[in-house]
């Protein structure tokens, strides 16, 4: 995709480009973004992330949580 090619070490882009690529989704390519979020910060997890975003309303980052580990990374 465009993001990737354009900032492929840009993490915050391969984020949320897996959670989008989920809701519409597209499990493989939202899988294959989150391997290669995961090649470049092999500690990220989605329970420290969920925790630090910044979205007030806790339904929100729940479903932001739900669509990263659905795209392949860690709790």
């Amino acid at each position: 995709t465009k993001v990737m090619a354009s900032s492929p070490r840009f993490l915050a882009n391969l984020r949320l480009l897996a959670a989008s690529l989920v809701a519409l989704g597209s499990l493989d390519e939202a899988r294959k973004v989150g391997a290669a979020h995961m090649q470049i910060d092999p500690s990220f997890s989605v329970e420290k992330y969920c925790n630090w975003y910044p979205i007030k309303q806790p339904a929100r980052r729940s479903l932001l949580a739900q669509r990263l580990l659905e795209a392949g990374l860690p709790r």
